[in-house]
């Protein structure tokens, strides 16, 4: 039996959440980002073997997370990530295309530009409803 893990890259990581329940189901957590400098710490502090890039996702080039952990295009296996939601959420009634996070979902082309086998998002009912 193989002992290779599947590998992750977190994208809108937070301090970790998602990560964290992929690593108990056996994954290997190679790296995440986020831009939230309080949620990059405790994420530090929650997987200090993981490789953390600081910043927005939109200047972050998939380049740069082959660099940092020394992956080929086409290794990476899941490409996790939470974008914001607060523009998509039905408790806000000004909700809309308008606010300046409801395009950072547009960033999982990284994962496209990497080759993740599979992306894994959070599913919010208000994304979908939106248009209506």
């Amino acid at each position: 039996m193989s002992t290779a893990k599947f590998t992750t890259i977190d994208l809108f990581a937070g301090v970790g959440g998602l990560t964290e329940g992929f690593k108990q189901a056996g994954f290997n957590a190679v790296a995440a980002n986020d831009f939230d400098e309080h949620a990059a710490v405790t994420f530090k502090l929650n997987h200090p073997k993981t490789e953390f890039v600081d910043g927005p996702v939109q200047d972050i080039t998939s380049d740069d997370f082959l660099a940092l952990t020394g992956m080929d295009s086409g290794e990476l296996d899941v490409l996790l990530g939470g974008p914001p939601c607060q523009a998509f959420s039905v408790y806000n009634h000004q909700r809309g295309m308008h606010d300046e996070r409801s395009g950072l979902f547009r960033e999982y082309h990284l994962g496209l530009m990497i080759s993740s086998d599979l992306p894994v998002g959070r599913q919010i009912v208000g994304v979908v409803t939106l248009a209506r």
